[in-house]
């Protein structure tokens, strides 16, 4: 089959509404409320979640902890010195750097997790998205409507659940994995109905209704205190409404002995009210939030560095030094558009294809590939393996195809017939054309 390329542009418009303007630093300035520099919040997480469409959340150069939503209309803006604003001072990632405004998953979290397509746009802009983990996009899992720009997205890893990962089949949500053991911690969804004293705690949790091999027990004091900490105990109780389960409540939440050297009668609750663990004796009253443990085996995992779908937009990101099976790098369907994006040095241990550092799943494909810089060929559809593309910009003597890592894959003078074999590795490949006079450089999908 022969394929066309041709000059042209494809331009991508986001409504933009006046919204309110917030601030985030590293340490909270202040009244916290993150309406100023001067009263900047330090909880990055909750003013996400308290942002309305049209509003702009300002980050301030720094380590961010946890993991993040992509709220409807919102546009996060990493970069940033505390008390200036100006778009010509924002100090955008660069690789092998710790500059700027760094989102940290901590090995635990999913970095930026986007749930549902939006009605308004949202974006993330000038982050360093790293060490994020999770079952699919450890990275990033984004969907319509979400644009990551400026972006580095490195050391991220899918395989476990992500802290706040919602599962299904243990009807809870998660609160901490063991990548050694596969082990997987939840919480229940479900309170005792009635307050109840130790012994009878331990029989409401060790009796908790959920299917699978899942080892229920009270809380420990460390489980405790893992979910009280922010950002979890926003992420956690978010996630438990978000699929119609109650929350943590205000109540008092018995926990197992935190050490029988601490000279206690016995136990210890977890006041959800204060967020204190807090000694009490066995005979006294309060609910129990059962916890549970499986272990699962980590199948086929996609998109280590983001997982993306629909008319998702990665522009001008550099994604390295991610693990998954399938698209180490970035797995992407159903129509993402990626504009000036590097791809490389990720990792994979599927077999199968040892050069899969993107993956366009079959019969989706990504569309809206543009060209390196200024007016230049793009690829108007995607080319199948094997197959020739007819070169429309007359004029071009010599070719060269590297893939997204910079390995060279071909080269070579172009024939009379003004057209280039396509690759016979399904991915993304940079074709670059030259004369004599100019050289240009454009994004291939092969399929």
């Amino acid at each position: 089959m022969r394929h066309l390329l041709f000059a042209t542009l494809c331009f991508c418009s986001l409504g933009v509404f006046a919204g309110q303007r917030y601030y985030v630093a590293p340490e909270s300035r202040g009244d916290g409320s993150g309406l100023s520099w001067d009263d900047a919040s330090d909880r990055l997480y909750s003013i996400i979640e308290d942002a309305q469409p049209g509003d702009i959340i300002y980050v301030a150069q720094g380590r961010y902890y946890g993991g993040f939503t992509v709220k409807n209309g919102v546009t996060v803006l990493g970069g940033y010195t505390v008390g200036d604003d100006a778009p010509e001072s924002r100090v955008l990632p660069e690789e092998n750097t710790d500059r700027g405004s760094i989102l940290d998953g901590c090995d635990k979290y999913r970095v930026i997790t986007q749930t549902s397509a939006l009605d308004t746009p949202a974006i993330f802009d000038g982050f360093v998205i790293e060490n994020g983990s999770a079952t699919s996009g450890a990275g990033a899992l984004i969907m319509d409507g979400c644009t990551l720009k400026n972006c580095l997205v490195r050391n991220c890893a899918s395989g476990l659940p992500a802290v706040g990962e919602y599962i299904d089949k243990a009807k809870g949500v998660v609160i901490g994995a063991d990548k050694t053991s596969n082990t997987i911690d939840v919480v229940s969804t479900t309170f005792a109905s009635k307050l109840c004293q130790y012994e009878r705690a331990q029989y409401f949790a060790g009796n908790a209704n959920t299917p699978g091999n899942a080892r229920w027990r009270i809380p420990t004091a460390e489980d405790m205190r893992a979910m009280l900490s922010y950002p979890a105990n926003e992420i956690i109780g978010s996630a438990l409404k978000t699929n119609g389960c109650k929350d943590f409540g205000t109540s008092k939440i018995w926990t197992a002995t935190e050490t029988e050297s601490a000279g206690l009668e016995g136990r210890y609750v977890a006041d959800l009210r204060t967020g204190e663990l807090m000694p009490m004796n066995r005979w006294q009253y309060c609910r129990v939030l059962p916890a549970g443990s499986y272990t699962e085996s980590v199948g086929r995992t996609a998109g280590g560095g983001i997982k993306a779908s629909g008319k998702a937009t990665i522009s001008n990101c550099t994604v390295t030094g991610n693990k998954a099976t399938l698209g180490s790098g970035i797995h992407a369907r159903n129509g993402v558009y990626i504009y000036n994006t590097t791809v490389h040095g990720n990792v994979s241990d599927n077999q199968l294809n040892t050069d899969d550092s993107v993956i366009i799943e079959e019969e989706t494909g990504i569309a809206g590939i543009t060209a390196d810089s200024g007016i230049s060929p793009i690829v108007s559809n995607v080319v199948t393996t094997g197959s020739e593309i007819g070169l429309t910009s007359p004029g071009f003597t010599s070719y060269a195809i590297h893939s997204v890592s910079g390995q060279l894959i071909a080269a070579g003078s172009i024939g009379e017939n003004g057209a280039v074999t396509a690759p016979q590795t399904r991915g993304i490949y940079m074709l670059s054309l030259s004369d004599s006079n100019r050289t240009s450089t454009v994004k291939i999908i092969v399929k």
